[in-house]
């Protein structure tokens, strides 16, 4: 019982600070918890109620009222239960171009109506199909442990074979009328009577609707009932009840209800400061403006129409209409991102928008303030091999000359351009910051070779394109 009052603390913390609780029980909690002989962990728990200042008295008695009410609406007396003489079996067959059924309408002496229906596979005339459905029947009604069956049939060839006033002339049908009769001497009591088939429906319909249906597998049926026709109904509307983004904030000023844990508690706190709750709704206070009424994002989305395609709308930009709701007097934490979204997906504005040219990507700048202050590298090859194996091209410009250095290489692995790089970058010739900047961050060949969209190397080669293609061309033929 006190490790139940402990626990209910805890998970009920902000009603246990707020509010006095009176905790009713029969047994002596009080002394329990203010007795100083006990253990370790009860005292553990004595320390952790103290805090609340709860107040213990006895459970008060039951008035014989009140038991006698809960007894008369929480107690149900079963319904009386029909119970028949005998098991009745409505039975019916079809056969039709498509295929061949039987449909099946069983009431049991005590319980509810069952209604099967069977799909054959195999060909079958309708008198046919009719034994099968009289067949099947016995059998389910036999398995389930019916003695006493009434069996009822449309066909009456089949009622007048069973009850022995007609006689099977065909082997197949003296098979069928042999295999009824087998059935038939497993129950105490049998009856089969021939009834109108404007009385079978339910069972023609079950025949038909397994004989005519495409494929052997199982079919489901939605089953509802209209009440009245769809053309008088009203529509009908659903109610989102989930949690919103105010939820929280709602919770704590309105009822105090902070989370247990500490951090997301200061958390709310801070947060909840810039907000009010007045009469029912959520303000959010604001430097600039007066106080902006809290909504959720679907009651922000159709502001946002309203403003961008409304009667008096001009079909203005994200930024534009974000700040005419603001100025309106609403706020949510999505605005600006739900007011992007509603201007890319208006058809208006993107059949009649302007066409934008910014580049799909940032662009990286750059900036040389020197002569020879960064250079950019690039290699180009391959070429014939000339003298030494030479078959490549390092090349160096510079971002703000646009002067052109060039070095042959046998090869482009590291080492080459780590040598050549030694060689070229001695001071007023080579290549100064940008290649010792490369070459300092461990650079590979592969980096080199591959460069991406936007990166240093990429723009360095696109920063003079006209010399590189000159200074191939004019080497091309030196370096054979």
């Amino acid at each position: 019982m006190v490790f139940a009052l402990v626990m209910a603390s805890r998970k009920l913390k902000p009603s246990f600070q707020a509010h006095q609780i009176i905790v009713l029980t029969g047994q002596p909690i009080r002394k329990l918890i203010e007795s100083r002989n006990h253990s370790t962990r009860m005292t553990e728990w004595a320390d952790q109620l103290a805090d609340y200042g709860l107040e213990y008295e006895p459970r008060r008695a039951i008035k014989a009222q009140a038991l006698a009410d809960f007894i008369s609406e929480c107690c149900s007396r079963p319904e009386d239960i029909e119970i028949r003489e005998s098991w009745e079996l409505q039975v019916d067959g079809s056969a039709t171009k498509s295929g061949s059924g039987a449909g099946l309408v069983i009431i049991p002496s005590i319980g509810d109506k069952m209604e099967y229906a069977v799909k054959f596979d195999f060909l079958a005339s309708n008198n046919k199909a009719e034994y099968e459905a009289l067949i099947l029947g016995l059998q389910i009604c036999i398995t389930s442990g019916a003695q006493n069956i009434l069996a009822k049939s449309d066909s009456q060839l089949i009622v007048g074979q069973v009850s022995g006033e007609y006689e099977a002339k065909e082997d197949n049908m003296r098979m069928y009328l042999n295999k009824t009769q087998q059935l038939i001497q497993k129950l105490t009591s049998f009856k089969i009577q021939h009834f109108p088939r404007s009385e079978n429906q339910q069972a023609d319909a079950l025949a038909r609707m397994a004989s005519s249906a495409e494929g052997l597998a199982p079919r489901s049926i939605i089953w509802e009932v209209l009440e009245q026709p769809s053309i008088n109904s009203l529509e009908v509307h659903t109610l989102n009840r989930t949690d919103t983004w105010m939820a929280e904030i709602i919770g704590y000023l309105r009822d105090g209800f902070l989370p247990i844990d500490e951090k997301e508690a200061e958390a709310l706190k801070k947060k909840a400061g810039w907000f009010l709750w007045y009469e029912g709704d959520l303000y959010k206070k604001s430097y600039t403006h007066p106080l902006l009424k809290c909504v959720t994002p679907f009651e922000g989305n159709y502001i946002l129409r309203e403003i961008h395609e409304g009667a008096c709308s001009s079909h203005q930009g994200a930024r534009t209409i974000a700040g005419k709701a603001l100025r309106a007097g609403y706020y949510w934490p999505t605005l600006k991102h739900d007011a992007e979204v509603l201007v890319r997906k208006c058809p208006n504005c993107q059949l009649h928008g302007d066409i934008p040219r910014a580049p799909t990507n940032q662009l990286t700048t750059i900036q040389a303030v020197l002569p020879f202050d960064k250079w950019g590298m690039d290699l180009i090859g391959p070429f014939p091999a000339a003298s030494g194996q030479r078959r490549f091209l390092l090349v160096a410009i510079d971002y703000f000359t646009k002067w052109v250095e060039a070095e042959p290489l046998a090869s482009i692995t590291d080492k080459q351009v780590q040598t050549s790089y030694g060689e070229t970058s001695s001071p007023g010739s080579g290549f100064p910051r940008l290649s010792s900047q490369i070459m300092e961050g461990n650079l590979t060949v592969g980096q080199l070779g591959n460069t991406a969209p936007g990166s240093a190397l990429e723009q360095g080669s696109q920063q003079c394109p006209d010399p590189r293609q000159m200074v191939k061309q004019r080497l091309q033929t030196k370096l054979c």
